[in-house]
């Protein structure tokens, strides 16, 4: 309990000496990214999903081609399945 309220001071001691603003604009260069990003993000998944569903590629196949971990393989394998 002590715990808990101290992190709760040194919270409302952060707020109150500003080091914490709450809502922060990206600027434009930076709104761009964002929208580059998450673009080949879903290139990326798009890829993941095509490959599992041809069912002609191993797990090691698929991680290497696509370029990611095998938790992400396992996660748009459930997603495509359900």
């Amino acid at each position: 309990m002590a715990r808990a309220m101290k992190f709760r001071v040194a919270l409302g001691h952060i707020k109150a000496k500003g080091w914490c603003k709450g809502n922060r604009h990206l600027p434009v260069d930076g709104e761009k990214l964002v929208v580059e990003i998450e673009a080949a993000w879903a290139q990326r998944r798009l890829l993941v999903m095509r490959l599992i569903a041809r069912h002609e590629l191993t797990l090691a196949q698929i991680i290497q081609m696509a370029e990611v971990s095998r938790q992400t393989v396992f996660t748009y394998r459930v997603t495509l399945v359900a």
